[in-house]
């Protein structure tokens, strides 16, 4: 840990410009006295373009079912006992007597855990464990969810960065129930932020379960999930952020031309 302290120290010192994920982050760095721009993880819109994934609901038995799911790996950690993915568990489990089942999207260490969870509350078919997806089929498996899920831990961690998934599901006009925290907290509508504490929020899957149940009486809240798509296009277009990355770059350039 402290060798990374020493590298980061020194890279700050060093560079020309330095760039962040996220808009927290830049000003945790102002704090510090050190200027820094802000590129978030980006989308490309076109590619991740809502499309018809009414085959793959009749592949899966989810007609006339919502879902609630995510992308990523899921990392287990001893430390914490949790990882990506525990509160979707614990949410469907919550919502059992519902229509309701969740999707997992991705692999990793955690999802061992997360199927022994499953077995423990009697949940192993209300939820898909879909394993890693190739990114070109990623667009037509988010638009098999219905509600997806963003979270991120209340702590610095979470705070400096934009999640990589968070573009995706704008992008693909998904319904969002983001953990009120970071770059979700800035950007979308207050009806798809949930409070969260901590870097394991205990009451987090009661908080998530509460929202759902709302969806499931008002269905139609769903149909707000579309202007998530010009949310993409203005925050997270990858044209967009080329153009900032290249002024960038530019502004670099320029200033080492002034130092000679």
């Amino acid at each position: 840990v402290w060798l990374t302290q020493l590298l980061e120290r020194y890279a700050l010192w060093v560079a020309d410009r330095v760039v962040v994920r996220g808009t927290f982050h830049q000003e945790l760095l102002a704090r510090q006295g050190i200027a820094a721009d802000v590129i978030q993880d980006g989308v490309d819109v076109e590619q991740f373009a809502p499309v018809d994934a009414s085959d793959l609901r009749k592949q899966y038995g989810l007609e006339r079912i919502m879902t609630v799911g995510l992308l990523g790996s899921s990392v287990w950690s001893g430390k914490l006992q949790m990882c990506y993915g525990w509160e979707l568990v614990e949410t469907i489990e919550l919502l059992k007597d519902s229509r309701v089942k969740g999707i997992m999207i991705g692999g990793g260490s955690g999802i061992p855990h997360l199927e022994a969870r499953c077995r423990e509350l009697g949940i192993e078919d209300r939820i898909k464990f879909l394993d890693f997806i190739p990114y070109e089929q990623l667009p037509r498996y988010l638009s098999l969810i219905d509600v997806c899920l963003s979270t991120q831990t209340n702590d610095v961690v979470g705070q400096v960065r934009t999640t990589g998934k968070l573009p995706l599901y704008l992008a693909a006009g998904r319904y969002i129930l983001a953990s009120e925290v970071g770059e979700a907290a800035r950007v979308l509508e207050p009806e798809m932020l949930v409070p969260y504490d901590g870097v394991k929020d205990e009451q987090y899957p009661r908080k998530l379960a509460e929202r759902i149940r709302a969806i499931l009486a008002h269905p139609e809240m769903l149909e707000r999930a579309e202007t998530n798509m010009d949310l993409a296009r203005k925050h997270f277009d990858y044209s967009m952020l080329a153009e900032r990355v290249s002024g960038v770059i530019a502004a670099a350039l320029k200033a080492r031309g002034a130092k000679g």
